[in-house]
């Protein structure tokens, strides 16, 4: 993770219901829980998806 954060890369968890995440260093990582039906977790990793999409064309717009 250390490598992705230092590259600026995007990182993201999907942690199963009832695992836990120590974030240590990387508090301000966020996480999207899923359960066995995993086709109930989409929609969160779908507004991830967008959320660094938005990121991405906002630092490309202001690099300008």
């Amino acid at each position: 993770m250390v490598d992705a954060r230092s590259r600026g890369l995007w990182i993201v968890i999907l942690l199963e219901e009832g695992a836990t995440f120590d974030k240590g260093i990387f508090g301000t990582l966020e996480y999207i829980p899923y359960t066995a039906a995993i086709e109930r977790t989409f929609p969160g990793v779908l507004e991830g998806i967008n959320f660094i999409r938005a990121d991405i064309s906002k630092r490309s717009s202001s690099e300008n």
